[in-house]
């Protein structure tokens, strides 16, 4: 028993040591977890079926997009289905096709037991936040072993699918774009990408740039954001360099080194520079900011730049020679408009609410800020000087002001009494019958007045003198005929103790009634009064 127990021993050893598993199949090894898989080279890409131990069935599936190229668009049904690992024979191929070279290709475990998924690269693409996916580079010359597990949150064993595939390389260095091309003697830039285990960019790593081999072979560029060619925080720094006069392929590569000493670099991208042909022959000179390019001595010569006015007033329009037309947003104009309600000078016993129309072309949303405080309802009794100014999300700012007056307070009317004359004048002014104010703290006063007898109205200061509602800027006649026109206009001829009432409106339409009785009999007969 002792001797058996030592010779599983030993085979476990044994496999361990030449990279095998206890389980019979190959599994990748620790440390590789979390890696992304990127194309290597232009050959097919050829996955073959390594074997599990898993009780789940689980599906392998490489992730496409609608047109077919590898991404995550978020839709499994585009996805490319490769092996089942109780269905599959251990062995069994499947070419995945060519890829452009340093395109990182995802792969998916779906879990049919459990409907959940998990995906190689980086933790948080897993439901659980956890690596579900293992990563071995030259596990065989030029070959990749990817290993799976399919428990959420584990144990990790990484023994439910394992698969490897050619033509493909493991690495926390990207560099793109994989391919370009250009007329010689314009620029190109690269741009590096450093990424830790959990796909996350890592900051001020310095990154080697080469050109391996090429017309332009071991030259020199510059380094941008940073010139000393660190990574930025997401990790990215962008190499450019200009060349030269003669045509064929660079092939240019990126390196780093990690904590460990040890040095990491990227995929190899390519650049073709191509020659002119002869004079007046179409040509691209590489830069999107030039159109109808033609050859002029052996030269790509660019022609006059491209029309960038998108026609919108909301964005800054230019031009990049990588991009072409770039179109950011830019608002430089204040929105338009102003207070609708109320008018200027207007007047009202009750609350005002604000009422604008302001509009922005860039921006739906506006600030509005209101001065004094407390808009768009004011209600207080007082005069009011009311500033609202509308402000876009750009800053701009446009104005807009009213005057208007919260009258609460009526005016005060009192009858007075008929002043000791020798003579009667033959005017009596209306002001020495009854005096009326208006002095609340608002502005404006007194604005329509009439006086009646007995319910009657036989002054109106919108109909009597110059029709301006006021009677105390106007006189009354004192005469017999004045008062048969107040028989013919009331219809009364007798009056015993009539009730004489005075009132008295502010611009609010507050409203303030003063009576008094005027003790003793009178009469106009018919022949006094026809």
């Amino acid at each position: 028993m002792r001797q058996c127990s030592r010779f599983w021993l030993v085979l476990w050893i044994g496999a361990a040591m030449v990279g095998g598993s206890v389980y019979g199949f190959p599994i990748a090894v620790h440390g590789t977890e979390c890696l992304r898989i990127s194309v290597g080279g232009t050959e097919p890409i050829i996955a073959t079926y390594r074997g599990n131990s898993a009780s789940y069935s689980n599906d392998l599936y490489l992730m496409l997009d609608d047109a077919g190229n590898p991404a995550d668009d978020g839709n499994p049904a585009n996805d490319r289905f490769i092996f089942n690992n109780h269905t599959s024979r251990v062995g069994s191929e499947v070419n995945l096709g060519s890829f452009p070279v340093g395109t990182e290709l995802i792969f998916r475990l779906h879990v049919r037991n459990t409907s959940k998924d998990y995906l190689t690269g980086p933790a948080n693409r897993n439901p659980d936040g956890r690596c579900h996916a293992r990563a071995q580079a030259d596990w065989k010359p030029g070959t990749t072993l990817v290993s799976f597990e399919d428990l959420y949150n584990g144990p990790f064993r990484y023994n439910d699918l394992s698969f490897s595939f050619t033509n493909t390389t493991i690495s926390l260095i990207t560099l793109l774009p994989a391919s370009a091309s250009s007329p010689v003697g314009t620029s190109h830039s690269v741009t590096a990408t450093v990424q830790d285990s959990d796909g996350v960019g890592v900051a001020g790593r310095i990154v080697q740039f080469n050109i391996l081999s090429g017309p332009n072979a071991g030259a020199g560029g510059t380094c941008s954001i940073h010139a000393d060619c660190t990574t930025d925080w997401n990790g990215e720094v962008t190499f450019t360099y200009t060349g030269g006069d003669a045509v064929g392929i660079d092939e240019i590569v990126a390196c780093f080194m990690d904590d460990d000493g040890e040095q990491r670099c990227s995929q190899t991208v390519t650049k073709e520079w191509s020659g002119c042909g002869q004079d007046g022959d179409p040509c691209d000179d590489g830069d999107a900011c030039t159109a109808d390019d033609v050859c002029r001595d052996s030269v790509c010569v660019g022609g006059p730049p491209p029309d960038c006015d998108d026609g919108d007033e909301c964005t800054a329009d230019s031009c990049e020679s990588e991009e072409g037309c770039v179109h950011v947003f830019e608002d430089l104009q204040p929105p338009v408009g102003g207070i609708t309600y109320p008018e200027d000078g207007f007047c009202t016993h009750a609350g005002v609410t604000i009422v604008d129309d302001f509009t922005d072309a860039c921006d739906e949303n506006l600030e509005r800020i209101y001065d004094p405080a407390g808009g768009p309802l004011y209600s207080e009794h007082g005069d009011y000087a009311v500033t609202l100014t509308a402000t876009d999300s750009s800053g701009n700012s446009a104005s807009s002001q009213r005057f208007f007056t919260i009258d609460r307070v009526p005016p005060v009317v009192t009858i007075l009494g008929p002043a000791a004359q020798s003579a009667f004048p033959r005017l009596v002014p209306f002001s020495s019958l009854f005096d009326a104010s208006d002095a609340d703290g608002a502005t404006g006063g007194v604005v329509y007045e009439r006086v009646s007898v007995d319910g009657c109205v036989v002054y109106d200061g919108l109909e009597f003198g110059n029709g301006d509602g006021l009677l105390s800027d106007e006189n009354v006649e004192a005469s017999e005929d004045e008062l048969c026109r107040l028989v013919r206009r009331c219809g009364v001829r007798e009056w015993h103790s009539p009730v004489i009432m005075v009132e008295v409106s502010d611009c609010a339409g507050n409203t303030h009634v003063a009576t008094r009785v005027v003790p003793g009999d009178f009469q106009l007969t018919q022949e006094r009064c026809p």
